[in-house]
């Protein structure tokens, strides 16, 4: 058997022992090697120090829920699968509207 070929695919399973997050802001940064994709929930309601922050800055700090770290070679195959995710939905659902935000640094 050795030196033989045996062509196979991984099949996730998920139970109530698999992490989930829920993100409504992502920002993406590359390295030579790897994409890093790093995952945050911005909160509907903000404080006082975050308005203030925000006023101050034009930004506030929002702490990371998960950062997620692909090798390069691994990047087509995962957004080929986004692609036909997006696919599916958008055949059952409706089109995904992009989500555009102006920052400060534009104007």
């Amino acid at each position: 058997m050795q030196g033989e070929s045996i062509n196979w695919r991984p099949v996730l399973e998920t139970d109530e022992r698999t992490q989930r997050h829920y993100a409504n802001y992502a920002e993406v940064n590359v390295t030579a090697f790897e994409m890093v994709f790093t995952f945050a929930t911005i909160p509907a309601r903000h404080n006082a120090a975050e308005m203030e922050q925000m006023k101050n800055m034009g930004a506030v700090e929002i702490s990371s829920n998960v950062q997620v770290t692909l090798p390069i070679n691994f990047l087509s195959a995962f957004m080929a699968s986004v692609e036909a995710a997006k696919k599916i939905y958008e055949d059952q659902w409706e089109p995904i509207l992009p989500w555009i935000t102006k920052m400060k640094s534009d104007e």
